[in-house]
């Protein structure tokens, strides 16, 4: 996958991620870091979600898993 910044004409390789296909994804910037984040979210089984963010930063990304019970608390 790419991450292609248009006013620059510049693209970046984003490191491999799950291969399934995801739910959401959505590009957001965090004010707070100073950081664009990539966000993908899995279903992982039927009781939890995978919650993926790349950080362009950091150029990583950091995986959370959540179980049905925390995500309908998260976004209700």
């Amino acid at each position: 996958m790419f991450l292609y910044n248009s006013p620059n004409n510049t693209y970046r390789l984003l490191p491999p991620t799950r291969s399934r296909t995801c739910e959401f994804s959505g590009f957001v910037y965090d004010s707070y870091n100073d950081d664009y984040k990539l966000i993908r979210i899995y279903q992982y089984i039927v009781a939890s979600l995978e919650i993926c963010v790349y950080s362009t930063r950091e150029n990583v990304w950091k995986i959370i898993k959540v179980d049905r019970i925390q995500s309908r608390k998260m976004f209700s």
